[in-house]
């Protein structure tokens, strides 16, 4: 068993109370106690993250992540009946992670449930579709792009999660884990390779958007693959691998790059007279997007942390996994850091 004071059923009613307070602060998918050095908590995804997912999801099918901020979550608790959902709900809320939760990047380590991949995968693949004539421009140039070779790829990604999945109930799942992980790399490189090169071709940057879940899902479930196989030097190294690839493809997108993009979309040029104007009433808009780029890079910078601390606490990868699969009343785990209390 996992010691109960290690990895808590719950992030307690009374740090979410700091938190709110601003007494504890959030990096990526980490928590720190403000003048306290060290992290004093690591948040982790469990079973009970599906249905605040689909509720999710239901009230946003495939629009920006970028509204689904601390009041947009609020609203959609308001509408929610389930008492279950709606505490869940909440705790993404009040830990302003409901966005995240949502995307490919997911909260700390991916669990894999099938559930879970299979909104996220269905969300990206109805944006993609939204985009179809945009891509088949951009497709008589780069081979990658093509609408059929991007849906092809994406059944490749909800299968493999599946599989990963499916593993858990077999008398002998490590051959299929290690199978999935394999095949999870491929997909991971050729969305890291697609996002590129849409990024290299098209200054509309919500046109990588989905791409960027895509190769997250990927990277994620391949991670939690080798976790799941007692392989954490492994996990660690591809943690720091997807982290640094993010990394590459979101840290040249600010602000005002999302902003001129939108305008260029609208067809609306530095020439033209109310330019400015324009620029400053995306502003808003455009700072959350950026906004929640950098939470995406610090959240996959944070995930090869905890599970630095999951080997310095002497815990086997699948012994913990189970834990957080197990768990189906809270959404989110908590692994204690070396400076909780």
């Amino acid at each position: 068993m996992l010691d109960p004071t290690t990895i808590l059923a719950a992030v307690p009613a009374a740090l979410q109370s700091e938190f709110a307070a601003g007494k504890i602060y959030r990096v990526g998918m980490l928590l720190f106690r403000q003048g306290v050095p060290g992290i004093a908590g690591h948040l982790i995804e469990t079973r009970g993250l599906d249905t605040a997912v689909q509720a999710l999801s239901a009230a946003s099918p495939a629009g920006m992540l970028v509204n689904l901020g601390v009041q947009a979550v609020g609203q959609i608790i308001t509408g929610v009946q389930n008492e279950q959902i709606k505490t869940a709900l909440t705790t993404l809320q009040t830990l302003q992670i409901g966005g995240l939760a949502l995307s490919g990047i997911g909260i700390g380590v991916s669990i894999v449930s099938a559930a879970l991949i299979s909104v996220k995968v269905d969300r990206v693949s109805k944006q993609v579709e939204q985009m179809d004539s945009k891509l088949d421009r951009i497709a008589r140039s780069v081979e990658q792009l093509r609408a059929d070779a991007i849906q092809r790829d994406f059944v490749r990604l909800r299968t493999a999660s599946e599989l990963a999945d499916e593993a858990w109930k077999l008398s002998d799942p490590e051959p299929q884990w290690n199978s999935a992980a394999r095949e999870l790399l491929e997909i991971q490189n050729v969305f890291f390779s697609r996002a590129r090169q849409l990024m290299s071709v098209s200054n509309d940057v919500n046109l990588v958007e989905p791409f960027i879940d895509a190769l997250s899902m990927a990277a994620a479930t391949r991670i939690t693959c080798r976790v799941a196989t007692g392989e954490l030097p492994a996990a660690i190294d591809a943690a720091e691998r997807f982290a640094a690839e993010l990394s590459d493809l979101l840290e040249p997108v600010g602000a005002h790059q999302i902003a001129s993009s939108r305008l260029q979309t609208d067809k609306v040029s530095a020439a033209d007279p109310g330019y400015v104007t324009a620029l400053e009433r995306l502003r808003p808009f455009a700072e959350a997007q950026a906004s929640l780029y950098r939470e995406r890079e610090a959240a996959a910078s944070s995930t090869p942390l905890t599970l630095k601390r999951v080997r310095e606490l002497g815990l086997h990868g699948r012994q913990w996994l189970e834990t957080a699969r197990g768990e189906t009343d809270e959404p989110i785990l908590l692994l204690k850091g070396e400076a909780a209390d």
